[in-house]
């Protein structure tokens, strides 16, 4: 995926003929589980893309989304940001993007986190479940799990990329 992401990167750079962009790319890898009145009611998985681009032609300034990275969708993406932004007003507040810099960046990845499957999930509620009904009580809640990569490219020369991941459970217990 990150090279990918890099790809990307270098595809808006060739391509845009803005004075200015930025590209924010976020890539996740979604499990969730929910449960309620001590049973799971819902489970999903999933990944998603989702890719921003910001540009400017002088302090005229127009951004546009996708959600799929293959040369059409960027060049769709180019094309949208930079229509708006040629019939848009010009921007009192204009800054222009990051230049290149160094950034300190924090671990934020876990691997064991980044290993939680769906059947650990689910056994990780069935545990709070049994729990609750010792106690004679119903039990709603999700537990999640998200492993994500972020990308950030500007024309000014700013390129960074970090990956993360992320686990909650939540509940609440009812008697």
């Amino acid at each position: 995926m990150k090279d990918r992401l890099y790809e990307a990167g270098k595809f808006i750079r060739k391509h845009s003929k803005a004075d200015d962009f930025t590209l924010f790319i976020r890539g996740n890898d979604t499990l969730q589980t929910r449960f309620a009145q001590n049973a799971i009611t819902q489970h999903i998985s999933g990944n998603n893309i989702t890719a921003y681009l910001s540009v400017a032609f002088d302090d005229k300034r127009g951004s546009a989304n996708i959600n799929q990275l293959d040369n059409d969708s960027l060049l769709y993406l180019i094309k949208t940001a930079e229509n708006i932004a040629k019939i848009n007003q010009p921007d009192p507040e204009f800054v222009p993007s990051e230049s290149d810099s160094q950034y300190t960046c924090t671990k934020l990845f876990s691997k064991e986190t980044a290993k939680l499957d769906s059947a650990k999930l689910v056994d990780n509620v069935q545990k709070s479940v049994e729990n609750a009904q010792k106690a004679d009580a119903k039990l709603s809640g999700i537990t999640e799990r998200e492993i994500s990569q972020v990308y950030v490219n500007t024309k000014n020369g700013f390129e960074g990329y970090f990956d993360n991941t992320y686990f909650s459970h939540s509940m609440t217990m009812k008697k």
